[in-house]
Order: C-alpha cells, then structure tokens, then sequence
C-alpha cells in the first residue's frame, strides 16, 4: 500500500512539473521556455525546434505582444501560434481578438518576431500562462570542432520592449534575460530523471523495510 502511495504521489508531482514552467514567477514577467536548448552533436541542417513565450501579470491586464530576436545566420523563425485554440493559454475563456504574427529583419544580422493580442471589450486578466509558441529552423551550422552560443532575445533595449498593458495601454517593462541555444545545462529531461531515480530509491526502501517487518511478524 506504501508503494502505491509513493507511485501516485510521483505521477501527481510529474504533472505539475510538466504543467508549469521552471522558472519562478515573478511578478510582471514574461520569459520564453525552454531557457537553454542544446543543439550539440549531430544536429542537421533543416533540424527545427519549438520555444514557447510566457506571461505572468499580476496587474489587471488587457493585452500583450513580445518581440523575439534571433540570429538569422543559423536560424529562421519558420511559423508562430498561439498555444491555446486560436488564442494564448493565458487569455482563458475570455474572447481576444487576435494579432497575425510579423516576421522581418531586425538589423543585417539579426531578425525578429512580432506577436500580440488584445482581450475583448477592454476585458481584463492576471495570472499566468503561455502566449505563443515559435518554431525555429537550423539553416546553417558553425565550422567542424568550433560551438557558437546564440540568443533568443526577448527584448531589445531601445529599440522595441515586449509588454503588457492595461486598459490605459501603459505599458509595463517586462524582462526574463534570454534564451540560449547551443550551450548545454541542466534541462528539464534531466530533472524528471533525478526525480524519478530518488522516487525510486524510496520506493525501494519502503519495501525492503516492509519485506522485514513481515519477517520478523513472521518468527
């Protein structure tokens, strides 16, 4: 019965691992997930990848719209949605009116993606929850033996600050660093692995402790 408890309790906790980002939730932020992706090893050309932007407002907020930038050397923006049916997770069940997303050049290096989108009747929402998702293609790879560490710039200091507004449509400054690509950390596969292996372990300590309780019960 112990082990069934420890067997559900894991499945409870691996639901709201995958359910909620990683990062903490700041107040006001907007981040984009996964925080680092490792393109390492045998990746091909024409290899593509998704990353999704998320939104956590505690004001009462009635739209939103960010302003990814990537290098455009190794990687094109190839589509945009938003993550809920025809709207942002984060909207909920209130009607939105929805924003095409924009693809264009930012400078000679780089270039950017544009989305956004405006709750109905000057509605407003709080809370947190995925806007968009951005599907990016690997179109170029750096010389054999070398490792280039990009960024997926949410923002863009001076030139374009992704936000959210209120009904006055004052914008408020929301910021969660960048998103690398290439460079390796610790991703999400490998915390479900650790949790898993200590689950286990737990799990394993339980019987054997009750394989000798019944041992002894049995003498």
């Amino acid at each position: 019965m112990r082990i069934r408890r420890i067997a559900l309790l894991s499945l409870l906790l691996f639901s709201v691992i995958a359910t909620f980002p990683v990062h903490a939730l700041p107040a006001n932020s907007m981040w984009i997930e996964p925080s680092t992706i490792d393109l390492t090893g045998t990746t091909p050309i024409g290899y593509k990848f998704n990353v999704t932007v998320w939104l956590n407002v505690t004001d009462p907020t009635n739209s939103w719209q960010f302003y990814v930038v990537y290098n455009k050397q190794y990687l094109n923006a190839s589509r945009l949605d938003y993550t809920g049916s025809g709207k942002s997770m984060w909207a909920g069940t209130w009607a939105t009116d929805s924003v095409l997303p924009s693809f264009d050049h930012h400078n000679t290096t780089h270039d950017f993606v544009l989305h956004g989108e405006v709750l109905k009747a000057s509605a407003e929402n709080t809370g947190s929850g995925s806007l968009s998702w951005v599907e990016f293609e690997v179109i170029q790879k750096p010389p054999e033996g070398e490792t280039v560490t990009l960024h997926l710039a949410l923002d863009v200091s001076g030139v374009f600050e992704s936000t959210a507004m209120d009904k006055s449509f004052v914008p408020l400054t929301l910021s969660f660093g960048e998103a690398q690509v290439i460079i390796p950390e610790f991703p999400l596969a490998v915390l479900l692995i650790t949790f898993f292996v200590v689950a286990s372990t737990i799990a394993i300590v339980f019987r054997k402790k009750i394989v000798r309780t019944s041992h002894l019960w049995n003498h």
